[in-house]
């Protein structure tokens, strides 16, 4: 006979919770829905699904009255920053010591749809089978809006769902369902609420900026600048500060111009670093790594910055001689 795992446990952040509400009762008429993150926790043979934020879509999202696109490229480079922050902090508690991952998708059906769809199966069952996914099974909540609690509405709930009563008498049901290669049907998954969950690192200006973003790359280009965006920590804490890797031909030298993840609240740094090709094996943070070994910080009072100037103004000032610049260790 052949073994058939137990479902694992499921955790949701209150906060989670909370999104799946809120969303949902901006687009009343249109199906909508975020992808959710979280990490898998095991202990003794027993997994536990922690999810413990969501990610909106992108512009490139399709909202309809029964169809929901979420698009990707900009989730995608949402996980990629949350990842690179959380593989900074996780180790420093062995509780959360697990990486991230994204852990399925929920959205908000149409009129009483409660369970997801034949479509949504097979969609789900495309995702699971892809050999370049990263696991073998997606959480799929369902989220349905109802102008007020009706009794009916509630009793039909079973153990896999948590309902939320709006201050305007709304009442909103999220059922909680579980797919894998194993069960290969959508399945009921039993929610616990948790309100003490990590949070994850605020999202960075470059992706909540994008047309900002492209605008500095699209400047720097146009006084012959190469420059390449990376996130890296040069202050030795978190969050990560997103960088502005640059050079130009004929210059001794490359600079790394530093954004906190709030940019423009606060002024750029800028280091000078050696100019040195990229060895044949090393990737571009591997190359960093190496060269942030001799950065210099520059002066301050070696350029001027405004919140409203592109950073490509900056970069104009900065023929600096050595006496001027300060020695930094990383």
């Amino acid at each position: 006979m052949k073994h058939v795992k137990p479902l694992p446990k499921l955790v949701i952040a209150q906060r989670v919770l909370d999104k799946m509400v809120n969303v949902s009762a901006q687009y009343t008429e249109d199906e909508t829905g975020e992808a959710m993150i979280g990490f898998i926790a095991t202990h003794d043979d027993t997994r536990t699904l922690y999810i413990v934020e969501t990610i909106a879509p992108g512009e490139d999202v399709v909202r309809e009255v029964t169809t929901f696109q979420q698009g990707g490229e900009w989730q995608d480079e949402v996980l990629h920053w949350l990842r690179e922050n959380w593989n900074a902090v996780r180790p420093s508690d062995p509780r959360w010591d697990y990486p991230l991952y994204h852990l399925g998708d929920w959205h908000k059906q149409p009129y009483d749809l409660i369970h997801p769809s034949n479509a949504d199966r097979k969609t789900a069952m495309g995702w699971i089978a892809d050999p370049s996914n990263e696991i073998r099974f997606l959480i799929a909540p369902i989220v349905t809006v109802y102008p007020t609690r009706e009794p009916a509405q509630v009793a039909s709930a079973v153990s896999n769902t948590l309902g939320v009563e709006g201050k305007d008498g709304t009442y909103t049901r999220v059922d909680f369902w579980y797919i894998s290669l194993e069960t290969r049907l959508f399945v009921p998954i039993v929610p616990t609420l948790e309100v003490e969950l990590p949070q994850l690192a605020p999202y960075p200006w470059h992706l909540l900026q994008t047309q900002r973003a492209s605008d500095e790359l699209h400047q720097l280009e146009q006084i012959g600048a190469f420059a390449q965006i990376v996130l890296w920590d040069a202050d030795g804490s978190l969050p990560l500060e997103v960088c502005f890797l640059i050079g130009q031909v004929g210059s001794a030298h490359l600079w790394l111009l530093v954004t906190g993840h709030d940019y423009p609240k606060h002024a750029p740094h800028v280091y000078q670093l050696p100019f040195e090709k990229m060895k044949p094996d090393e990737d571009l943070y591997e190359f960093l790594g190496r060269i942030w070994e001799q950065a210099s910080k520059v002066s301050e009072d070696q350029y001027t910055w405004e919140a409203s100037q592109p950073l490509a103004h900056l970069v104009e000032q900065l023929t600096v001689p050595p006496q001027s610049k300060e020695t930094h260790t990383p």
